[in-house]
């Protein structure tokens, strides 16, 4: 009797290809899993992005307030603004934002002043601003005109000229036992008191 078996054939198993292949099911499969692996990693660096800038615009921050404890324990004052701070009267801190007509601030702190009493010391150590940011913008002369956070905004500064030993700081509601406060709007550039915009505010004394 003659039995017939089956014969070889040059056909794959259906589910590989050159016995390699992937399925459309497991293609789609690591498709996914290497795009949450993206997402997941580009979420990572962002983060790691913001914090070194968060960490960068405190250290801004902090320096401004130690430049001015600096000058205040030279002088018993601090150094000259360039128009009258927004809360001198009724025995309030002086509040002012960095620039503007309040350069001079600046400059002093700088050792850069032109007034005639002007210390030659520098106080503030900051490097050049690039692109608007992260540091002393200047003009084209070189003449420095503000200190921008690491997202461009302006820093603000509050200091205690009542002598009270105190700062109240009305848009976040905070008394802080210092000389002097700087903070500036953070990530997102605004700080309506009230909202949720204050929430990432850069403050030197947190």
């Amino acid at each position: 009797m003659k039995i017939l078996l089956p014969q070889p054939t040059s056909h794959h198993h259906p589910r590989y290809k050159n016995g390699t292949g992937f399925t459309l099911l497991e293609s789609l499969v690591v498709v996914a899993i290497l795009a949450i692996l993206a997402a997941v990693t580009f979420v990572a660096i962002k983060t790691t992005r913001i914090n070194k800038k968060k960490a960068k615009a405190r250290e801004i921050a902090a320096k401004i307030v130690q430049a001015c404890d600096a000058y205040y324990e030279d002088f018993g004052h601090f150094p000259p603004f360039g128009e009258e701070p927004s809360e001198t009267n009724n025995n309030q801190d002086a509040f002012f934002t960095v620039g503007g007509k309040n350069t001079i601030f600046i400059q002093t702190l700088l050792g850069e002043s032109d007034a005639n009493d002007a210390p030659d010391t520098r106080y503030l150590i900051l490097d050049n601003a690039v692109d608007g940011k992260s540091g002393i913008t200047r003009k084209r002369n070189g003449e420095a005109n503000n200190i921008r956070d690491p997202w461009g905004n302006t820093y603000a500064i509050k200091l205690d000229t009542n002598g009270d030993g105190k700062i109240f700081i009305q848009k976040y509601n905070e008394t802080v036992h210092a000389n002097a406060v700087s903070y500036s709007n953070g990530p997102d550039g605004k700080s309506k008191p009230g909202t949720d915009e204050i929430n990432d505010d850069i403050k030197s004394w947190k």
